[in-house]
């Protein structure tokens, strides 16, 4: 120790080394509280910016899904959206603290990914509100003939701009270390390959329902009642539509119980193999008892042609139609009530009126009949009248026709490419789907109780041991037909006693099941019909009675099954494990 000139004590000199050591671990803890300082601002714009992405992306979402249907003003949806992402965008590209970490390798990929997405959705989102401001106004011309050919020129040449700049965005990586970023741009990615896809349907759709309007085309149109149910309704009504330049121009419907052939026309094996018994190709009433539409529809379409009263001036059948109550029921929604014979058929009581009351008001008297009959048929001309004639909200038709063709209850069919084509991507073409599994509790009986008949299905598995599923499909149905009905509901007894409902049970199965079996009823038909297996039966269920059958079959390791519609009103409900379902849509079931 040493005193200094005033006297104090003087420690030793500290080393130089130390000094600097020192030094250092000062700078770096500076840096280091700079970079976390800076690391959280960053983060935090980043968050910010990320939610504002999610948000946004419905810019362009919307469009593709809505281009027709949206509920409310799609303009200004897209203009909503477009403001988001034009705020995410600044805010990405004004941020002081992301800009500083864009420019660091590595630790700078959520930035540069913030920054660069940004960007590239404005300019999506800016596409896409100027395909909304082009098309939406146009939409009010739809009920025009020559307008809805200008309409669908419009949404065509507009969705192949939008499916430029969608096909230009540009999404670099995000490092994969910041969690909220990532799930940002997994679920942008994502929605950019559903956009991709839905661009792709409007495309599709549009060529395929120009083509048809555009024509001329002659469409045979099936009107199916599901008072008598078959695969789907019962058809007991035809008539053909025509289309020519935007125009559609309805011709008689006529009751297919007149227009028998003496000589079938040629039908698939497997239709002949499991329903020849029923007359298929001949009987328009049974030829439906196949739900396999793109086989059963050519056979209609050569049954037509071979009826001078429904083919228009010898011309072939391009395309056939079949809709059901309940399609008649969402047209009606659509383009509002119709008058036929003193009677107002509107959206609220179609269904009650051709199911059961027409039958009351009738009766079953020969000319009572044929009185009915005619009142079907002008219905379905009143119908597709209004739909020529009238203007309507082709959203709200679109979305109609999209939830009846969901459900099996509209479908359409063709031998031109391009319409086929949009009949598939729109999902109205009535194909069977190989991991398919659908019931159809087809009429036998001659009476119109189906508005009455409730019907279930319980769904059962039970693990085997090479990994395989026993699935058991317990199919209940209940005939609480009420008393006091007219003979001509109940039926006459000359088929099965009044009030009895004759089911003929055809269960479609998944193309890969295997050790198929049935009990409750003796097998009538069994085999292949497209990409599914069916087995069939048929059980007499008695007024206020419960019948069951049974179905099981093995699953392999890993299979699911897609439920299809039946078509029926009401729907089938489904239990599966406890879980209450109903087959009035498409469902994937899990084993």
């Amino acid at each position: 120790m040493s005193d200094d000139e005033t006297g104090r004590s003087v420690g030793p000199a500290e080393p130089p080394k130390n000094a600097r050591r020192r030094a250092i671990v000062f700078v770096l803890a500076a840096v280091a509280c700079g970079l976390v300082i800076t690391g959280a601002l960053a983060v935090r714009d980043a968050l910010r910016i990320a939610r504002d992405v999610r948000a946004g992306r419905a810019a362009f979402h919307a469009i593709a899904r809505d281009a027709f249907s949206a509920n409310g003003s799609l303009t200004a949806r897209t203009a909503a959206a477009t403001a988001i992402l034009t705020r995410a965008e600044r805010e990405a590209r004004d941020s002081i603290w992301l800009g500083g970490w864009s420019h660091v390798p590595l630790l700078g990929q959520p930035a540069r990914w913030l920054r660069g997405t940004t960007a590239s959705l404005v300019g999506l989102a800016r596409v896409a509100s100027d395909v909304a401001n082009t098309i939406e106004p146009r939409l009010s011309t739809a009920g025009d003939p020559s307008g809805r050919l200008a309409l669908i020129d419009t949404v065509s040449s507009e969705f192949i701009r939008l499916q430029t700049a969608v096909d230009a965005v540009h999404i670099p990586s995000t490092g994969w270390f910041l969690p909220p970023v990532d799930s940002a741009d997994g679920q942008l990615r994502t929605e950019l390959k559903r956009i991709r896809g839905q661009i792709g349907n409007v495309l599709v759709g549009a060529r395929g329902i120009r083509s048809l309007l555009a024509g001329p085309t002659t469409y045979l149109v099936l009107a199916a009642n599901n008072a008598e149910m078959r695969a789907g309704g019962m058809v007991l009504q035809a008539g053909t539509v025509y289309a020519a330049g935007g125009q559609i121009v309805p011709g008689p419907f006529l009751s297919t119980g007149e227009l028998a052939l003496k000589k079938a026309v040629a039908v698939p094996s497997e239709i002949k193999t499991l329903y020849g018994w029923l007359d298929p190709g001949a009987e328009w009433r049974n030829t439906d008892s196949s739900p396999n539409f793109p086989a059963v529809a050519p056979i209609y379409a050569a049954m037509a042609e071979h009826r001078a009263d429904l083919s228009r001036r010898g011309s072939t059948i391009d395309g056939v139609i079949q809709l059901d109550v309940y399609a008649l029921h969402r047209l009606l929604g659509v383009v509002g009530p119709v008058e036929v014979g003193g009677r107002r058929y509107a959206s609220w009581n179609v269904e009650r009126l051709v199911m059961h009351d027409l039958y009351v008001s009738y009766g079953s008297v020969r000319p009572e009949i044929v009185a009915r009959h005619r009142e079907l048929g002008r219905l379905a001309e009143a119908t597709f009248s209004a739909l020529s004639h009238r203007h309507w909200d082709p959203r709200a038709l679109l979305k109609a026709l999209a939830d009846a063709g969901g459900g099996r209850h509209l479908l359409v069919w063709s031998n031109r490419p391009d319409e086929a084509a949009a009949w598939s991507r729109l999902g109205v073409d009535g194909a069977l789907r190989r991991e398919g599994l659908m019931v159809t509790i087809q009429n036998h009986s001659g009476n119109k109780l189906d508005w009455f008949l409730r019907t279930t299905m319980t769904v059962g598995t039970r693990r085997l041991r090479d990994g395989h599923t026993r699935v058991t499909l317990t199919i209940a149905i209940t005939n609480p037909t009420p008393p006091n009905q007219p003979l001509y509901v109940t039926g006459d007894g000359s088929i099965v006693p009044p009030g009895t409902y004759r089911a003929f049970v055809a269960v479609y199965l998944p193309g890969w099941a295997t050790d198929v079996e049935l009990a409750g009823g003796r097998t009538l038909i069994v085999g292949p019909d497209g990409p599914m297996r069916v087995i069939g039966t048929r059980i007499d269920v008695g007024r206020t009675e419960t019948m069951n059958v049974v179905v099981t079959f093995d699953a392999p390791p890993n299979a699911r099954i897609q439920l299809l519609p039946s078509g029926r009103i009401p729907p089938m409900t489904v239990d599966v494990r406890g879980k209450q379902l109903d087959d009035a849509k498409p469902r994937a079931i899990g084993l």
